[in-house]
């Protein structure tokens, strides 16, 4: 059995020794041949390039990708169908996600570095335009009111850490929930998250019913001008509608880690150079992407892929 990493890199060791029991690893920074690819049965990829028809098209026996993300926007499900090759991917049942924090921290520390002018001031200084510290004034963030929308795991995490700074925390799901902690005020509907919050942060999950769920008509509800996160999907929000908020004073800023084409490159350039000037922060999808937390991933899915082939 074959196996092909196309991202390799700092990959678990511990999980890379359980799958060399079974196959051969091929890593695609050693080994450029076509043979290697059209060769190999099962795929692990990660979220540095888009698996789409183009690049499935060199894989000619794959049955099975394994991605270590709870998402797989990145995947074109659509061939996998086709083509009947399975994916495996991290699922909500998987105990080992609750010790995984990165994201929320993320989502903090967006909003922290949004309300502080933390970017602005640094790029600046980094420049040699060191102006007076009173143009980087900025907000504190207790008392402010977060929007928490999706309280699943991460959304949960959110609040948690929200309530650290002395935050009021409100949220919406769309799914009824019974376990909350008693500082988070459930709203009933999703527009009290608009018209009552600071900051919203958006924290739903994978599904082509959530596709632009963040819409023009609920963004130009916000009453607050409050700052907008998504480390969550890029497709889950109107995209357009959320940058005319922000040139139009209605949100205050934005702290986003996906977007919409994560891989285009001329969008990121495009949207970069056109908003320079406004309170804005972009991340290439680094949510999940810290050393520690990528090992636990990465042995979930692997222990996951053995199950699978029923080896374990």
């Amino acid at each position: 059995m074959n196996i092909y990493f196309n991202e390799g890199k700092l990959f678990s060791s511990k999980a890379l020794k359980k799958l060399k029991t079974v196959g051969n690893v091929i890593y695609s920074d050693n080994s450029k041949s076509i043979d290697s690819k059209k060769k190999s049965e099962i795929l692990f990829v990660k979220l540095n390039e888009k698996i789409d028809k183009k690049f499935l098209s060199k894989f000619i026996n794959l049955k099975i990708i394994v991605s270590p993300t709870t998402s797989i926007t990145h995947i074109d499900q659509k061939i996998c169908k086709l083509r009947n090759i399975k994916i495996i991917k991290l699922k909500s049942s998987d105990k080992s996600l609750k010790k995984i924090t990165s994201t929320a921290e993320l989502t903090i520390a967006l909003i922290l570095s949004l309300k502080r002018n933390i970017h602005k001031s640094f790029y600046n200084t980094k420049l040699n335009k060191i102006y007076s510290r009173y143009n980087y004034t900025g907000d504190s963030l207790s008392g402010l009111t977060i929007g928490i929308i999706g309280l699943g795991r991460i959304g949960k995490m959110v609040a948690k850490l929200s309530k650290s700074f002395n935050m009021n925390v409100i949220a919406y799901d769309i799914k009824k929930i019974n376990k909350y902690p008693k500082y988070i005020n459930l709203k009933k509907n999703i527009e009290s998250i608009f018209k009552l919050s600071d900051i919203i942060s958006l924290h739903i999950s994978e599904s082509e019913d959530n596709y632009n769920f963040v819409s023009k008509k609920l963004i130009n509800m916000s009453k607050k001008n409050p700052l907008f996160i998504n480390t969550s999907r890029g497709e889950f929000v109107d995209e357009a509608s959320l940058f005319n908020a922000l040139k139009k004073g209605v949100l205050s800023g934005l702290g986003l880690d996906v977007l919409k084409e994560d891989f285009n490159a001329n969008k990121i350039k495009y949207l970069m150079r056109e908003n320079s000037d406004l309170n804005i922060l972009f991340t290439p999808h680094i949510g999940g992407c810290t050393q520690n937390e990528m090992k636990i991933t990465e042995e979930i899915v692997v222990e996951n892929l053995l199950k699978e082939l029923k080896i374990i």
